[in-house]
């Protein structure tokens, strides 16, 4: 999905699809998450 749309505009895809898509994107960012915080902690632990 590279552009943004509002929820419910001119797509008829049904709710399942609809979590597959919020839950991918919710894992994508916490791995995002995940992943700063542990650089931050390797840098932490350089100091």
């Amino acid at each position: 999905m590279k552009r943004e749309m509002p929820l419910g505009l001119d797509l008829p895809i049904s709710a399942e699809e609809a979590a597959k898509a919020f839950s991918a994107i919710l894992e994508r960012e916490e791995k995002k998450e995940k992943a700063e915080k542990e650089k931050q902690r390797k840098q932490n632990k350089r100091k």
